[in-house]
């Protein structure tokens, strides 16, 4: 899972123009090297933010659709940054959601698992 680069929408050439319209747009990837699926999460800047609770809302979403029937564990393999993995909302939500499904989660970020 990881947020890719921001896409500014519509995309302009002409510099006066570009600033007065630019909106920009991001893509939250969660890719299941498993069945080689990967589901893309879209928002822009007006129906959200780049705050932990986004990103748990669109993990969450994931696991929900896609990994809650097989009751199998889970090993999540993320970046280090803190304000989209490495926080206490996101530990929260996912502890909350293995308690609820009864599934295990391992979360593997560079620097911290072997």
């Amino acid at each position: 899972m990881d947020l890719k680069a921001v896409k500014v929408c519509p995309y302009l050439t002409v510099s006066a123009l570009y600033f007065k319209t630019k909106l920009s747009c991001h893509n939250y990837t969660v890719y299941n090297l498993v069945t080689n699926h990967a589901t893309c999460y879209w928002s822009d800047e007006t129906a959200s933010n780049l705050t932990a609770s986004t990103f748990v809302n669109f993990l969450l979403d994931y696991l929900v659709h896609h990994c809650r029937r097989k009751k199998l564990p889970i090993i999540m393999f993320s970046d280090g940054c803190t304000y989209q993995n490495r926080n206490t909302i996101m530990s929260n939500a996912l502890s909350a959601f293995c308690v609820q499904h009864q599934v295990t989660i391992t979360q593997k970020i560079p620097g911290r698992t072997q």
